[in-house]
């Protein structure tokens, strides 16, 4: 007969593995490599796809005072 799932179990052999792993130096999530620069990439294109659709949707008339 199949023996049944006790999650007293498993919460125990998850908490021993927990005391028994080494704390991080660091716990606090970091930023990924490349992150940056791909966040600036996108930006940057934002910012191109802006100034092209203002260029061809933009006023067409110029008013100097």
């Amino acid at each position: 007969m199949s023996r049944h799932w006790n999650p007293d179990d498993e919460l125990a052999l998850a908490l021993a593995r927990e005391a028994e792993a080494p704390a991080e130096a660091d716990p606090k999530p970091r930023w990924p490599h490349g992150a940056t620069a791909g966040l600036a990439l996108v930006a940057v294109c934002c910012v191109g796809l802006g100034v092209l659709f203002y260029q061809l949707a933009g006023p067409r008339d110029v008013f100097a005072p």
